[in-house]
């Protein structure tokens, strides 16, 4: 009975990332129920588990962020990226940003700043804190945000200590609902879900 449900996580697996391309967000989240009723519970107690979070996970699809591809909004936000470092103090995100129409429409004009800049992209590199509390919720608060363009890396300037935002302001929690090797799904503490595609 294990060995089926395994066989049959794995499949469901399989099927959330081919069904996030579609962006049809109830298809994804009966995928998901399925998924997360059928696998094992995350518990990032197991020492075998918590390894699997490190390193760059794709977004393939927030409920956040309708509109676009894999449920982000395509007129602006592109690739979005989480990278979680060994250890589990730390937590990047790497978006992507589309700000210019290349293919304006036919009579009209439109200015494109990513073609106007060195490299043609632009994009932002936002720099959390983490906190993982077992067995399997996750809090990361933002400290950091540096911009890029091109080339250029710019980080923004911080408030002083003492004029920052209580941390609770710039956080945001999820539970690990599902885990595996290449499928991570979690669900925030705002009703978010996410599903990430481990990269390389």
């Amino acid at each position: 009975m294990r060995q089926r449900t395994r066989v049959l996580a794995s499949h469901e697996a399989r099927g959330l990332r081919d069904v996030t391309r579609r962006s049809d967000s109830r298809d994804v989240e009966k995928v998901v129920r399925n998924l997360e009723r059928r696998s094992k519970a995350v518990d990032l107690r197991e020492t075998e588990r918590t390894p699997a979070l490190w390193g760059k996970w794709k977004l393939l699809y927030s409920n956040a962020l309708p509109g676009g591809p894999a449920g982000t909004s395509s007129e602006v936000v592109g690739d979005v990226f989480q990278v979680i470092y060994e250890g589990g103090e730390r937590v990047d995100h790497e978006v992507q940003f589309n700000l210019g129409n290349r293919n304006p429409p036919q009579g009209t004009t439109s200015w494109s700043l990513d073609n106007a800049l060195p490299g043609g992209t632009v994009g932002a590199l936002l720099k959390h804190k983490c906190k993982i509390y077992l067995p399997r919720t996750v809090t990361i608060t933002l400290e950091k945000v540096e911009l890029g363009i091109g080339d250029l890396h710019v980080e923004l300037p911080t408030l002083p200590e003492f004029l920052q935002p209580p941390d609770w302001t710039r956080s945001s929690t999820f539970d690990v609902t599902y885990l595996d090797d290449e499928v991570r799904v979690t669900r925030g503490d705002r009703g978010e879900l996410r599903v990430f595609l481990r990269e390389g």
